[in-house]
């Protein structure tokens, strides 16, 4: 079963590359697989209809567990997930680009810091960060998902704020190196440590 949903995964991955499609033998397979046991589990009773964004924390009975916090990095995979269903013409379109869209909501409203720039690593279920630091790796799935889902919506505001991501962190890097210099660890404690401050900061862009 794992390496069923693996290929599905693979299957709807295809097309980001422009690589050829599976086997006709197991592509009704795969996509049955996509549907039933991957996009069918997730949406839309992961949709936190009260504070927006998904609920997905699962415990093992298979129930949502309420009141989980939310990070960048599963709230983006949930877009993504969504927003690239619907662009490949897998499952209900409509209704995966209105899940996509519920998520992208809560990345934009509650998940970026609209004073200092940047998505916050996590908040509480209703969108109050909780741990506030920025990382690069949890901004790199936010730009992943606001970008799928301006291909998959086709929407101009979607696309500039991709563009206000990508535009704010290839700028960011350069401010932060100065705060990696000067380190007692030899060589490769200092690369460490640059690479370290160039990834996770504080909220208002210190060292973290």
């Amino acid at each position: 079963m794992v390496l069923r949903i693996s290929l599905a995964l693979i299957l709807i991955g295809a097309g980001c590359f422009g690589q050829p499609r599976p086997p006709a033998a197991y592509v009704a397979i795969l996509e049955d697989t996509l549907k039933k046991n991957i996009l069918d589990f997730w949406y839309p009773k992961t949709l936190d209809q009260k504070n927006g964004g998904y609920t997905i924390h699962v415990s093992a009975k298979n129930e949502l567990i309420p009141n989980s916090p939310k990070g960048i990095v599963t709230q983006s995979r949930q877009v993504w997930l969504a927003a690239r269903a619907a662009r490949a013409g897998s499952g209900d379109k409509k209704a995966l680009l209105e899940a996509a869209e519920h998520g992208y909501k809560f990345l934009h409203d509650k998940m970026w810091d609209s004073q200092h720039g940047g998505f916050y690593w996590e908040t509480d279920p209703a969108g109050n960060p909780t741990k506030p630091n920025k990382h690069l790796y949890g901004n790199a799935f936010g730009l992943y998902a606001v970008s799928e889902y301006a291909m998959a919506s086709g929407r101009k505001d979607v696309l500039n704020f991709a563009v206000e991501i990508l535009t704010f962190w290839t700028r960011r890097p350069m401010t932060l190196s100065s705060a990696a210099t000067g380190s007692t660890f030899g060589e490769t404690g200092l690369r460490r440590r640059r690479a370290i401050s160039l990834t996770w900061v504080g909220e208002h862009w210190t060292p973290s």
